[in-house]
């Protein structure tokens, strides 16, 4: 006795995790053999928060964490995988070591549904690709419903045998777990030893006593747990998103009216500079809002189009503005010359001069009129821009 009391006990860490109705707190309560977690046959979750209880059996040391119910009717579905992360964080958080197991609880008897295949896939976005392979064990509840239909159907076959005949996503789950299944009984207490020590062998399986899924591991996956949740809630950041930029787009227009309307210009390019800023300002919560997941892309190329036609803009407003300076500068240097001329003595009489000062008001005329077919040229590639269009939300 004195050498079983000195021998330290083996530690098993377990998080709990299951759609809401299949017996997740329960089959809690089987493993710790008390009533530690509250239980309920409504359709709705008992559990809100991640919960922690420990119980003691001879040698081993076993620590139970109940997570909320999975598709909880409480929580909707935009917000599912947000929830289901932070839930993931707190359960990891509570096995301040890491824990052994993950046990997945399915309920004998129902369908392997849309939800809990979800929930497989989000296991693998935020743990890792081979968590479900590595850590994850399966719980059927309600074996009392397995041992009826057997009496109903009048056959012996055991639980494995149900396990190997199931087709599906649950086979191919059943697979992935490498056959790491138990059926519980939990209103049967003459049972319960016997599947949890079955249990207890299962997590022995797995060679996880020296290596458990710590919170370091869990924050190694942060890039994949972020991208999980920008993918679920990428709706709403695109309905955001292109409000903002339908506002811009406005401004825009705003801007191309006064440009090929030759309205008054002043103070345009401050108006071009700030919506720039705002576009740079967009890309930058893109970015930050898609978290390398792709789901927004699309309105990046948006606005990195708009981008370029603002631009574009800017540099035909210079061009025209460049133009109309040296077509006035022309102008005025031959005004000046005209005037200088018109001074000169004997400048009425004398007709040589006179075809001589046409001369020069002809080759002065030259650069001016280029100056003028240049803004014209200008003008015209501005209202073709303004035909063309702008790249549309």
């Amino acid at each position: 006795m004195a050498a079983r009391q000195q021998r330290q006990a083996k530690e098993i860490d377990i998080i709990l995790l299951g759609k809401t109705g299949n017996g997740k707190s329960s089959t809690g309560n089987a493993i710790l053999g008390r009533s530690a977690f509250a239980t309920s046959e409504d359709a709705e979750s008992d559990t809100i928060f991640s919960q922690a209880s420990y119980a003691s059996f001879e040698d081993v040391c076993v620590k139970v964490v109940d997570c909320p119910g999975l598709c909880d009717t409480r929580v909707k579905r935009s917000v599912a995988a947000e929830k289901f992360v932070n839930a993931m964080g707190t359960a990891v958080t509570l096995c301040s070591d890491g824990f052994h197991a993950l046990v997945l609880v399915l309920k004998f008897g129902n369908r392997y549904t849309e939800e809990e295949a979800y929930t497989v896939f989000m296991l693998r976005s935020v743990f890792g690709p081979d968590f479900i392979k590595r850590f994850c064990i399966l719980v059927f509840t309600h074996g009392e419903q397995f041992e009826l239909q057997n009496r109903v159907q009048n056959t012996s076959r055991s639980f494995m045998e149900w396990i190997n005949k199931q087709q599906g996503g649950l086979k191919k789950l059943v697979e992935e777990v490498d056959y790491r299944c138990v059926l519980f009984f939990n209103l049967t207490k003459e049972k319960q030893e016997e599947q949890r020590l079955r249990l207890f062998s299962l997590v022995d399986s797995l060679g996880t006593e020296n290596y458990r899924y710590t919170s370091e591991t869990f924050s190694a996956a942060k890039r994949e747990q972020e991208q999980l949740i920008a993918k679920r809630n990428a709706p709403a950041m695109r309905l955001k998103l292109q409000k903002q930029i339908s506002l811009v787009q406005q401004d825009i227009d705003m801007a191309r009216t006064k440009i090929s309307g030759r309205k008054n210009t002043a103070g345009l390019d401050q108006d071009l500079q700030s919506i720039l800023l705002k576009l740079s300002g967009l890309k930058g919560d893109i970015v930050a809002m898609d978290k390398g997941s792709g789901v927004l892309n699309t309105l990046g190329l948006t606005v990195v189009s708009m981008e370029t036609t603002v631009k574009s803009q800017m540099a035909l407003l210079k061009e025209r503005r460049d133009a109309k300076e040296a077509t006035l500068n022309l102008e005025k240097k031959l005004r000046d010359a005209n005037d200088a001329l018109s001074r000169t003595v004997g400048f009425k009489k004398d007709k040589k001069f006179i075809s001589a000062l046409g001369t020069v008001a002809k080759i002065l005329m030259i650069p001016i009129q280029a100056a003028r077919d240049a803004e014209d040229a200008i003008g015209e590639e501005e209202d073709q821009t303004a035909d063309e269009g702008f790249y549309s939300v």
